[in-house]
């Protein structure tokens, strides 16, 4: 529970391939209750959890974060807190919103830690300006929740920009986006998986290699959307980055796809490239892009790129994506991390020896 101890346990035997749904309203569970879930097993698992609110015909969805003691790097070893900030457990908010075309952010922090843990939250502006922050204080295993209109430190309306999490100690943060005015509602996990080209890594391996598997390290969104132009309605996709570094800029090729996998506009002949400075965002909406076919609907790729000068132009990348159609009656929302090769919740270096 928020601020408290466990209300129950429920244990199911799953075989393989076998799902199981669990609806906490018939398992005694009070109304107006909030809190967090905590899954063990035998063998790997993986979740999805559905919020929903009836009486604004709303829903959010998310999927379970892993534990960072899990054993899922490439290595085989415990995958500890991001290496990029001297150790210490940071993770990402691409996208939040104080009343920006009405829609605000709230973020819910949980503790997996077993020591109270307190958590710093340092909001940013599209240019990487510091606009405001806040600190929870959350016990072992319990959660707290920051509803950003309610923040006074930022203050602004029309706000859009990025936050970094961090503290001592691990800990998960999920990031709910609403707008009540049309019933949308949509959810990303906070995260660390990032792309980044570091020059620290070739003087490491030697090798040239970007990455673990020797792959050039990149985002992926296997979901890009574009409705029509003349209505301005339809399945639509708003992606954001953040370049989370407090020092250097960074510079991304931004590729899109057909289905099939060839290229589309506006991409068939060259990237779309964007610069972000240190701790800045940058929006791409389909909408905005001309070029682009009405409806739509296929994926992209964004790839860090490095400049003629070391260390210029080195920096890091983390995105997400919102999918908005304002004809669906209801909520029509949806938001995507963009994650690299290894994961959503690791820098693709993170999980290799010489780095960890």
């Amino acid at each position: 529970g928020a601020f408290g101890p466990s209300v129950g346990e429920f244990t199911e035997l799953v075989d393989p391939g076998e799902t199981w749904t669990l609806d906490i309203s018939a398992y005694g569970i009070p109304d107006e209750w909030v809190g967090s879930a905590w899954i063990t097993s035998d063998y790997a698992v993986v979740t999805n959890v559905n919020r929903v609110k009836p009486s604004t015909e709303m829903a959010i969805t998310n999927t379970a974060a892993p534990s960072y003691w899990a054993l899922t790097s490439p290595d085989s070893g415990a995958a500890d807190c991001t290496w990029r900030n001297g150790g210490a457990c940071e993770l990402y908010a691409p996208l939040v919103y104080q009343k920006y075309n009405g829609w605000n952010t709230g973020i819910s922090i949980v503790n997996v830690a077993e020591y109270t843990n307190t958590v710093q939250v340092t909001f940013y502006g599209p240019s990487g300006n510091v606009v405001g922050s806040d600190s929870v204080s959350i016990p072992a295993k319990a959660m707290e929740y920051i509803y950003i209109p309610n923040t006074g430190d930022i203050g602004l309306d029309d706000f859009v920009g990025a936050a970094v999490l961090s503290s001592t100690l691990p800990f998960h943060a999920s990031i709910d986006e609403v707008k009540y005015e049309t019933v949308e509602a949509m959810s990303y996990i906070a995260t660390a998986s990032g792309a980044s080209l570091i020059h620290d890594v070739d003087l490491i391996f030697g090798t040239g290699a970007f990455s673990p598997d020797g792959a050039v390290a990149g985002l992926s969104l296997p979901l890009v959307q574009k409705g029509s132009q003349t209505t301005g309605l339809g399945d639509t996709s708003g992606i954001q980055l953040f370049n989370p570094d407090p020092t250097f800029s960074v510079v991304a090729d931004m590729w899109f796809f057909q289905p099939s996998g060839a290229l589309a506009a506006p991409t068939l002949q060259q990237p779309y490239t964007l610069t972000l400075s240190a701790h800045a965002t940058a929006t791409v909406y389909t909408m905005d892009l001309s070029e682009m076919s009405a409806g739509f609907q296929g994926s992209a790729w964004i790839v860090p790129v490095l400049g003629s000068t070391i260390p210029a132009n080195i920096g890091f990348l983390v995105g997400v994506s919102n999918n908005v159609n304002y004809d669906v009656e209801g909520d029509g929302s949806a938001a995507f991390n963009a994650l690299n090769q290894f994961g959503q919740f690791r820098f693709f270096s993170s999980q290799t020896a010489p780095l960890a």
